[in-house]
């Protein structure tokens, strides 16, 4: 008996397009660190302009 396979396959829903290089996960850990350090210090900063002025 043979087998007849005649069904058209389903598209796959997900693209087949390629993701962007992501950095090694140092690079992305150092750029949140300096981020946050950025954060930090303009915190500071208001804070410390705001306690001189009051």
């Amino acid at each position: 008996m043979k087998i007849h396979n005649n069904e058209t396959p389903l598209n796959n829903p997900f693209s087949e397009t390629k993701s962007a290089p992501q950095p090694p996960a140092e690079q992305k850990f150092d750029a949140i660190l300096k981020q946050s350090v950025e954060n930090v210090k303009k915190e500071i900063r208001a804070y410390v302009l705001k306690v001189i002025m009051s």
